[in-house]
């Protein structure tokens, strides 16, 4: 079946090349991150990784363009021959199929997820009560919000979140705003409100999308935590150091978030933190040792452009040498690269190769030379 299949030869090279260029986008974010830790505060670092986020799904995605417009390999059909004149089942083809009906199981959960989360909002009231919209107004003024945003509650007991992307809904549980005190209170709708001002839901949707693309990565499953706790920490800082709420409140509203509602929103179009432990206590210890950045904005813009130039240089480079070895093996009459591959998965898995196969496929098989 996978014999009748050359779009996967397609998927295979993309892959393969848009793994590679994501890979080296990865290694320079941990180390300009680790550097990075410490000496910058939280919201500058939660920007360092959204922009980080387009870098690597940019980069990903450009890798299946440039094997559809550039790989000479592909356009010959040299690969899909080789499949077509042996027996064996073709092992790069049959990964390219499980990680294409990976990605697309994922992509339409998530999506039906978010379709369900838009439904959800008729179910969501109006907040009448005039102390807590009071409230609400004075933070919304403190963080510079101007324009006007609705405040839903909700009869489910969990976390407050922030629902949407454009008009942002912040949505408070109904347990939570008639049992927190209005110190806790201020705390809580302030940091829901950081979230909503900086448009967190997309940059957190959009790094769910590199993770459903890199679901196999490990290295992406970690930028993937540290992208959501530094989040979480920027809009715990912005509560104190923009909207002048005291840590102490901060950390006694968390207690009592956890205790109150211990639930969670399960949507993807909203901002919600999880209830696990290590995550309450890193941002209970993040409000212990809140301090100025040490880099100023200029030297932090210049490290951005430079991880961004480098990212991209580095990628692009070991695509051309990827691409242009491939061009080499067919201008020498070499085996297509991908055949190799087949050999690595072969040994690789202690099978026997077929020893013949590559042989007489290499005599049947016209090379550009003799094309020409």
């Amino acid at each position: 079946m996978l014999a009748e299949l050359p779009f996967l030869d397609y998927v295979w090279r993309g892959l393969l090349v848009g793994t590679l260029a994501a890979t080296v986008s990865l290694i320079l974010w941990w180390i300009v991150s680790a550097w990075l830790l410490g000496r910058t505060s939280h919201l500058q670092m939660k920007w360092f990784l959204n922009s980080q986020t387009v870098l690597i799904m940019t980069v990903f995605s450009a890798g299946f363009l440039l094997v559809a417009f550039a790989d000479p390999e592909l356009a010959s059909g040299c690969f899909d021959r080789f499949v077509k004149a042996g027996s064996s089942l073709p092992i790069t083809r049959l990964i390219a199929a499980i990680w294409a009906c990976g990605f697309g199981f994922l992509l339409s959960q998530d999506g039906l997820r978010i379709f369900l989360s838009f439904r959800q909002v008729r179910r969501l009231k109006p907040v009448l009560s005039p102390e807590p919209q009071k409230i609400f107004e004075m933070c919304r003024r403190r963080l510079g919000l101007a324009k006007e945003m609705p405040f839903y509650t909700t009869g489910e007991q969990i976390s407050p979140f922030v629902l949407g992307f454009r008009n942002c809904k912040v949505v408070m549980p109904e347990k939570l705003l008639n049992e927190l005190s209005a110190d806790s209170l201020r705390a809580v709708l302030c940091h829901e409100l950081v979230h909503a001002r900086d448009g967190d839901v997309l940059w957190l949707l959009l790094g769910r999308l590199c993770r459903r693309a890199l679901f196999f990565h490990p290295l992406m499953a970690l930028f993937h935590h540290r992208h959501h706790m530094t989040v979480e920490k920027a809009a715990d800082e912005e509560s104190v150091l923009a909207a002048g709420i005291r840590p102490l409140d901060l950390q006694r509203s968390l207690l009592d978030v956890v205790s109150l509602a211990p639930g969670s929103s399960t949507s993807l179009v909203s901002v919600s933190a999880s209830r696990g432990f290590k995550e309450i206590k890193e941002r209970m210890e993040s409000l212990n040792s809140l301090e100025k950045s040490k880099v100023s904005r200029s030297l932090f813009r210049r490290i951005l452009v430079l991880t961004v130039s480098l990212s991209i240089g580095f990628s692009a480079a070991q695509a051309r040498v990827t691409i242009g070895g491939r061009d080499g093996n067919m201008s020498r009459g070499l085996m297509c690269s991908q055949w190799n591959h087949e050999k690595w998965m072969e040994s690789w898995l202690n099978q026997k190769p077929d020893s013949n196969r590559c042989e007489n496929d290499k005599q049947s098989i016209p090379t550009n030379k003799g094309m020409r």
